[in-house]
C-alpha cells in the first residue's frame, strides 16, 4: 500500500510474512529514499563456482548520479538461514556521484563498520569502501553461516581499504587496488589436507 503526501510517496509492503516500508521523496535531490526491512536472508555457497554466482548484467555502467541518497535498515540481516544481526546503509549524494557514510553491521557473532564512495571519474565509475570487522568465535560464525565447519573457535578481526573500477556490486576485479589485514587467533582447523596445513604453517 502506498500513498502519496506532499513531498514524498509512503507505503508498506508485506509479502511472505517479511514487512518493509518506504518513503521516497518526489525530489530525489532533496532528500533520501528510506527503506525499513524487517528481513534479508543472503544466499551463498563456498562450492559455487565464479560463473556460477556472477552477476549476469546486458545493460551499461550504472551512473551513480542517478541514484538518491539512500537510508536503509533491515533489522536482522542473515546468511544462509543465520542471523547476523541489525544492518544499517546511509549514503549522501554528491556531485560526482555518492558517498557512502555509514555501513554498519552489529550481531553477536560479527560486527562490522565501513564506510566510501561510489563516483564519477572521467568515463568510468570507481567504488572505493573503508571496512572494519570483528568477531569473537570466527569457528561458530562460518559454521552457523553452513559455509565450513572445518575451523574450530577463534577470534578475528580485520581490516581493508579497497577501490575498484565499476559499481559496488559488480566490481571489475581487474582493476582491484588496495591492502587488506586480518588477524585470527586461538582457533584451529578441524580437518585440512597437507598442502594447506604447509600453507597456514608458512603464515603463522
Amino acid at each position: 500500500r502506498i500513498r502519496r503526501a506532499p513531498e514524498a510517496w509512503i507505503g508498506s509492503l508485506q509479502a511472505d510474512g517479511a514487512k518493509a516500508s518506504l518513503y521516497l521523496p518526489q525530489d530525489p535531490a532533496g532528500g533520501r529514499l528510506a527503506i525499513e526491512l524487517d528481513r534479508i536472508d543472503l544466499k551463498l555457497d563456498p562450492a559455487a563456482s565464479d560463473a556460477d554466482t556472477a552477476p549476469a548484467s546486458d545493460q551499461g555502467e550504472a551512473d551513480p548520479r542517478d541514484w538518491p541518497a539512500l537510508a536503509l535498515r533491515v533489522r536482522e540481516l542473515a546468511l544462509n538461514a543465520h542471523h547476523l544481526g541489525p544492518l544499517v546503509l546511509e549514503t549522501r549524494r554528491e556531485r560526482e556521484g555518492l558517498d557512502i557514510e555509514r555501513l554498519s553491521l552489529g550481531g553477536q557473532l560479527l560486527k562490522l563498520n565501513g564506510d566510501g564512495s561510489w563516483r564519477v571519474q572521467g568515463r568510468r565509475t570507481r567504488t572505493q569502501v573503508r571496512l572494519s570487522a570483528q568477531s569473537p568465535d570466527l569457528g561458530r560464525l562460518l559454521k552457523d553461516s553452513h559455509l565450513t565447519a572445518n575451523y574450530e573457535q577463534g577470534r578475528g578481526e580485520g581490516s581493508a581499504d579497497l577501490a575498484w573500477d565499476g559499481s559496488p556490486w559488480e566490481p571489475k576485479l581487474e582493476s582491484l587496488q588496495g591492502s587488506a589485514r586480518f588477524k585470527i587467533e586461538k582457533g584451529a582447523f578441524a580437518e585440512v589436507d597437507p598442502g594447506m596445513g604447509r600453507l597456514f604453517g608458512l603464515i603463522n
